[in-house]
């Protein structure tokens, strides 16, 4: 008869304080996954968004005009804002912006301008006009530099008179002491620098 040799009791309780061991740093090392799991996709959901730089600028901008005439209903005002660096070619309109008038003047107008299309080499102009149907009421005679410290740029618009039909007409105007004000060349709108005197035709006696 075969006898066997039954373990000791410290040999049970060492034997189950390995397995209870093992046990537990399995159950650590699955836990520790999942919460790397866990932050993984947190991160995942959480990256925070990039925060885009604004690209715009705004230029302030008060149009007005000192006569008190009376607009037609639905006159549009527009206010551009253009490259002027080029003296023999047309000048290029960096943005503009138009309005309906309902009100009396002055107008407060904010524009906003592209940053990405200002060059520092560059030279530009804001410049305003009214139009009803097209047809031009008023406009800007001056040049006006957009980035100018004073805020907002003063922009004063000169009435454009009507060509009266004179067709088959005798015209009977006294030209004697008068004053004639250039507002438009070939059809293209005068502009005149900061200190640039104005273009005029003066009639007097004796000339």
């Amino acid at each position: 008869m075969t006898k066997f040799n039954l373990p000791s009791m410290n040999t049970i309780a060492t034997l189950f304080m390995a397995l209870s061991l093992a046990a537990c740093q399995q159950a650590a090392t699955a836990e520790t996954k999942q919460d790397n799991q866990l932050d993984s996709q947190q991160a995942t959901f959480k990256a925070p968004k990039k925060v885009q730089t604004a690209v715009t600028n705004t230029i302030d901008i008060k149009v007005f005009y000192l006569d008190r005439s009376q607009l037609p209903p639905s006159a549009e005002l527009k206010v551009i804002l253009e490259d002027v660096s080029k003296t023999d070619t047309k000048s290029e309109i960096v943005a503009s912006r138009t309005f309906v008038l309902e009100t009396a003047p002055p107008y407060s107008v904010s524009l906003s301008v592209d940053k990405t299309k200002i060059k520092p080499s560059r030279q530009y102009s804001v410049r305003a006009n009214i139009r009803k149907d097209g047809e031009l009421l008023y406009t800007s005679t001056m040049r006006h530099d957009p980035f100018a410290t004073q805020t907002p740029i003063q922009i004063k618009l000169s009435k454009v008179e009507r060509r009266a039909n004179t067709e088959h007409k005798v015209p009977n105007a006294q030209f004697l002491n008068t004053y004639w004000k250039a507002i438009q060349l070939n059809g293209q709108v005068i502009e005149l620098n900061s200190g640039d005197r104005e273009l005029f035709i003066q009639m007097k006696a004796g000339n």
